[in-house]
């Protein structure tokens, strides 16, 4: 088999049996915890964003900065709640890859499980595939204010 074709979903790279050095698995299991910090911040994270956008959808049209906002279309706290709720539902997901990712590397690494590694590794792949759809996604949207902006500019 050759080296290029690792790529190939049924084929197994068996050149010398691939081996995870106990170093590498202390990369892993500290790459692990930090996962499952950073991961359960996240939800912390996410949890207080959830109950700051029903304290704004609830409170907002008292705050007078946020009612007579006109970037929210007059709907004041209620706009900017929405807002919050949809950014807390974006931010669960990685989130939940990273805390998944850290949950399997370790459980791999205590039982010599390659299979509940691969599922991590998996899961490691999924967050790198949102942060990369998002930032494709956010750029495309900074794009976009730009040519609003340079449009709006030309025309005043």
């Amino acid at each position: 088999m050759q080296k290029n074709d690792f790529l190939d979903k049924d084929s197994f790279y068996s050149e010398g049996e691939f081996q995870v050095t106990n170093r590498a698995k202390n990369f892993l299991a500290t790459a692990a915890s930090w996962g499952k910090f950073l991961a359960i911040m996240g939800f912390i994270g996410t949890g207080i964003m959830v109950i700051a956008a029903f304290g704004l959808m609830l409170m907002g049209s008292t705050i007078p900065s946020l009612a007579s906002n006109p970037a929210f279309g007059g709907l004041g706290g209620i706009g900017v709640g929405l807002l919050y709720l949809v950014l807390a539902v974006v931010y669960v997901f990685p989130s939940l890859f990273l805390f998944k990712f850290s949950s399997k590397i370790k459980s791999s690494i205590r039982n010599s499980d390659s299979l509940e590694m691969e599922d991590g590794f998996k899961n490691l792949k999924s967050l790198f595939m949102f942060m990369g759809i998002m930032t494709i996604i956010i750029m495309v949207i900074y794009f976009l204010i730009f040519v609003v902006a340079i449009i709006a500019g030309a025309t005043m």
